[in-house]
């Protein structure tokens, strides 16, 4: 799959792998694998551009992703290894097309999908001869609970820090405000942004204390707001590290469908001792030992009182857990 969004994942796992001594090869789409940057013999495989066809019909993509597979089968030499892991898993296509190898399958969200019965179905074929891999007990669980025992918990691990010239990439727009708030998704949980339209509260928090609040992609139908602002334009990766690095709060409010999951910019949170402010999702749970500090909130009240106590008291709060201790480790996999 044509994932941008999982190239740090990828990363992080593949270097897992190769410092616990593993002979790693790829197979990958091409735009992918150039922005990868590993070395060419590395590449069992690099899928043609043209293959990477995406569309909003769910049955299109799928055939494309079968064909894919089709072609991994007749042109990768599986005799020469022993394992094959799917960093990202779509169980209807991996269940019609099955590869003649041992397959490990990485689960993002996976676990969401017993709610239908036709996924639920294909992640239970999988499950005979296949074996799953998930980030953390709460995913594991709702596995176990459809009878699937065969899963593995291997932590989702973090990236080093950003580069600190990324900073010279901070729009110009943010650069005149003292403190930054920044909500790197681009769908924050459209109940709580309303609230935030309409809580005078937190926007004279915002103005006294010369807070800019950020957020990706404008909603139809919302006011301008002054301290906060809305950039609907395509952010490099370098812009949004710059933000990322300046931000004195990395704000994260995912939607009600967001379950069962985790959140790869918590872990750039740790890795970047970035403090965090989470609206209330049982999957982010995991997040709260990561901090000295509650860092869940209800409302937008809540997170007016949180974002005073964070912005006055920086030194006060801040991440506890060593990034080393949440870096994969597969030693108990394979």
């Amino acid at each position: 799959m044509k994932q941008y969004g999982h190239l740090n994942f990828d990363h992080i796992h593949i270097d897992a792998l190769m410092s616990a001594g593993h002979d790693i090869h790829l197979i990958m789409p091409k735009k992918l694998a150039e922005k990868m940057n590993r070395p060419y013999d590395m590449y069992e495989w690099i899928i043609p551009n043209w293959m990477n066809f995406y569309c909003n019909s769910g049955v299109i993509n799928r055939l494309f992703y079968i064909l894919i597979l089709l072609l991994i089968r007749i042109k990768t030499a599986f005799s020469k290894y022993d394992v094959c892991i799917l960093s990202n898993t779509d169980e209807i296509s991996l269940g019609l097309v099955r590869l003649p190898i041992k397959e490990y399958l990485i689960c993002h969200t996976n676990a969401s999908n017993f709610t239908s019965k036709i996924k639920k179905h294909f992640l239970k074929r999988l499950a005979f001869k296949n074996d799953f891999i998930v980030f953390n007990e709460r995913m594991k669980q709702v596995f176990v609970d459809n009878g699937i025992g065969n899963v593995h918990i291997v932590s989702h691990g973090c990236m080093p820090p950003f580069d600190k010239s990324t900073l010279n990439k901070l729009p110009k727009e943010l650069s005149i405000h003292k403190h930054i708030v920044f909500h790197p998704s681009s769908k924050p949980e459209p109940k709580l942004l309303a609230d935030i339209m309409i809580n005078k509260r937190l926007h004279k928090t915002l103005i006294d204390n010369d807070v800019i609040l950020v957020f990706r992609n404008k909603p139809v139908g919302i006011v301008d707001i002054p301290n906060i602002v809305y950039i609907d334009r395509y952010l490099s990766t370098e812009e949004y590290r710059g933000i990322f690095l300046k931000s004195d709060v990395i704000l994260l409010a995912y939607p009600e469908v967001f379950v069962y999951s985790v959140s790869g910019v918590s872990f750039e949170c740790v890795s970047n001792r970035k403090n965090i402010l989470l609206l209330n999702n049982p999957s982010l749970e995991y997040c709260r030992k990561f901090y000295n500090y509650d860092p869940f909130f209800k409302n937008a009240d809540e997170l007016c009182d949180k974002l005073v106590i964070l912005i006055g008291h920086p030194n006060d709060n801040h991440c506890i857990v060593d990034v080393d201790y949440l870096q994969p480790n597969y030693n108990d996999v394979f």
